[in-house]
């Protein structure tokens, strides 16, 4: 894990639960259904540590597109 994923994290310390919940509108690109503060710090966390974190929902996303286009064909 890289010193940034670690600033990272450690801001998460700080936050409360509305901010944890912006935060991971961020990370995962939905909103979450939970308003459980630890449980949002968790997967935030998770997803943070994970290789390639900030770029998954653009690959999901180009993924999403490509078969939408191919069903449209």
């Amino acid at each position: 894990m890289n010193e940034q994923a670690y600033r990272e994290i450690a801001r998460l310390a700080d936050m409360k639960a509305n901010a944890f919940r912006q935060r991971y509108a961020e990370v995962f690109g939905e909103q979450s259904n939970s308003g459980n503060a630890a449980y949002l710090r968790k997967r935030i966390a998770w997803r943070i540590q994970s290789p390639g974190w900030a770029c998954r929902p653009l690959n999901w996303l180009a993924r999403l597109t490509c078969v939408r286009e191919r069903r449209l064909e």
